[in-house]
């Protein structure tokens, strides 16, 4: 079965067992959001959204399929935020994962932006996930 929509939580999963992202302040899973961070939420924090999925068809149906995630970084100090993302990066760029819900063939960056927002900086990377049927 192709379980590409639960790519949330592999993001969830990956960015919260990262030794690195716990010493640059995203310390617990309360400060990793699926679509929208609570009100509350104290900087540094990352939100993560599927943003597209577009499968790749054969005459024998599905191959694979791709979808796109958009990461934001959200700090109040624009080098955290900086170093947030890169080891971001690091975590998905060019990597594979196979787990019972999901293979993962490749990981590649889409575009990349940055922005401020309501006094944050917000580093914001959109990575294109090759996804896998199980068969």
């Amino acid at each position: 079965m192709d379980n590409s929509l639960k790519i949330g939580k592999y993001i969830a999963k990956k960015i919260s067992e990262n030794e690195d992202i716990k010493t640059l302040g995203i310390t617990d899973s309360s400060k990793i959001w699926p679509i929208v961070a609570n009100t509350n939420t104290k900087y540094p924090y990352i939100v993560y959204q599927r943003t597209s999925l577009l499968p790749e068809y054969t005459k024998d149906g599905c191959l694979y399929n791709t979808v796109t995630v958009e990461i934001k970084v959200v700090s109040d100090n624009y080098i955290k935020s900086l170093d947030i993302a890169n080891k971001v990066r690091e975590i998905f760029e060019k990597k594979q994962y196979k787990s019972d819900d999901l293979i993962i063939k490749n990981c590649e960056i889409d575009s990349v932006q940055e922005d401020f927002i309501e006094d944050a900086y917000v580093q914001t990377i959109d990575f294109n996930f090759m996804i896998f049927e199980d068969k």
